[in-house]
């Protein structure tokens, strides 16, 4: 019996679902500040659960809002786009 191949070509993602991801992953770093706090505590690393925390809050935030503001760039191009076609017509 013959075997059929999978071609492990990459899908192509639009810019807006690569911005959305990056916001998803932001808000997944935001989300794992409480686990992260419990299980410091748990290893008796009690002394740096602040740096944890911060650290994850600020890692989240950078990837969010490099998310949002790059849609809102890809939705402020489109609009110049399709108000430069209709100018034109």
């Amino acid at each position: 019996m013959e075997r059929t191949q999978r071609e492990s070509r990459k899908q192509l993602v639009s810019p807006e679902r690569r911005y959305m991801r990056l916001q998803v992953v932001g808000m997944s770093f935001g989300l794992s500040i409480l686990p992260a706090i419990i299980l410091a505590c748990m290893f008796n690393l009690g002394a740096f659960v602040g740096q944890i925390a911060t650290l994850l809050f600020v890692v989240g935030c950078a990837f969010f809002f490099f998310g949002l503001v790059g849609r809102q760039e890809l939705k402020e191009q489109k609009g110049r786009e399709t108000n430069g076609d209709d100018e034109q017509n």
